[in-house]
């Protein structure tokens, strides 16, 4: 089981799983929304679905550094 932590608004949805030094999402605003930064180093992945001119946008970011990029591959955005 791996718990995803995320933020949304009208225009978008994004979700990631942190890691344990990150401390807890739910608990931090700073930390939830590290999950937007493409940089945080404590966000093992993140998944991003984005509407835009009636289009639903796909993508999907790893940290290669924190999970095993073969089983938890990216996926640019479609």
């Amino acid at each position: 089981m791996q718990t995803q932590y995320g933020i949304y608004n009208d225009e978008f949805v994004t979700y990631g799983t942190f890691t344990t030094e990150a401390g807890n999402p739910l608990d931090d605003e700073e930390v939830l929304l590290g999950v937007m930064d493409d940089s945080n180093s404590q966000v093992a992945d993140k998944t991003t679905f984005r509407f835009e001119n009636n289009e639903l946008h796909f993508e999907r970011d790893v940290n290669e550094d924190l999970t095993d990029a073969e089983v938890n591959h990216a996926i640019a955005s479609t």
